[in-house]
């Protein structure tokens, strides 16, 4: 009922008949920084998991031993031009991913005329963490009602707000920790907004989006840009100071989003759940 799968940017290999998987748990905690600071009577370091090592051990199996050595050959082939490759653990409906993966010990087998070649191969991943994407969950912003004050209209000396719009939904992270969001803001919009009111984290950009324009909040990348006819433009600046980047906690996450100037735009919202192992 478990399948590991390797994917390069061309071809797949699947290695079947394993019989053992070491290293696919909580990975060795690393203490990045030994000076630290004191909180709360105890001195906090900074610290991080270790690059993952990993190791699978199957069997080679061929109906003779031709066939056998040829999917030894294949095995070998699909390793020899060192680069990464993403390796797919699935179990069930459970399905998680690392990236990037490279082969770390030698591929050997045995020689012996034989159809069965049993090895151990070791990988290493520098990321510890398995992930899972997390679908994109979308809304449109809802058209603002409008509705006459019960005292009266009155006119503020600063002038009258144009009416807003704000809409909610619903993203889950079935992860183990905080998960990346990435953000993106479709047009007409003004100045769009996104919180997580789950985390209390808040983005607003203060810029008037046409119709069609994409505003994309990478929080992985630290990126903000807008997406229209002419490209990609970085637009970082126009974030407010107040701002941070939208994450996902674990579990269930209501986020807000709205636009100030009553624009019909709509938002999409996805994210990288991450296990600490499987």
């Amino acid at each position: 009922m478990q399948r590991f799968i390797f994917y390069s940017d061309t071809d797949s290999l699947e290695l079947k008949y394993v019989s053992e998987a070491e290293g696919l748990g909580v990975p060795p905690v690393d203490i990045e920084s030994t000076k630290g600071y004191r909180q709360d009577g105890v001195t906090v370091h900074g610290v991080d998991y270790q690059p993952r090592v990993f190791s699978l051990s199957f069997g080679v199996k061929g109906k003779n031993f031709l066939a056998a050595a040829d999917e030894r050959r294949k095995i070998a082939r699909f390793f020899a031009d060192k680069k990464p490759k993403k390796f797919v653990y699935m179990r069930d409906n459970f399905s998680v991913y690392l990236y990037p993966v490279y082969l770390m010990g030698g591929f050997e087998t045995p020689i012996a005329s034989s159809r069965l070649m049993p090895s151990v191969v070791q990988f290493m991943a520098g990321d510890p963490y398995f992930k899972n994407d997390i679908p994109a969950t979308s809304a449109v912003i809802e058209e603002p009602l409008l509705e006459w004050p019960e005292d009266g209209l009155e006119l503020p000396e600063d002038g009258i707000e144009l009416s807003a719009t704000t809409t909610k939904l619903m993203v889950y992270n079935n992860g183990d920790v905080q998960s990346d969001a990435i953000i993106r803001f479709v047009g007409p919009a003004v100045t769009p907004y996104v919180e997580n009111q789950t985390t209390g984290e808040r983005i607003e950009v203060d810029r008037e989006l046409d119709e069609g324009d994409v505003l994309e909040i990478n929080s992985e990348t630290g990126r903000v840009d807008i997406i229209d006819v002419d490209g990609r433009h970085n637009a970082f600046n126009y974030i407010t100071d107040d701002s941070e980047f939208i994450t996902l906690a674990p579990g269930d996450n209501e986020i807000e989003f709205g636009s100030a100037g009553g624009a019909l735009g709509y938002i999409e919202i996805r994210g990288i759940e991450r296990y600490a192992g499987i």
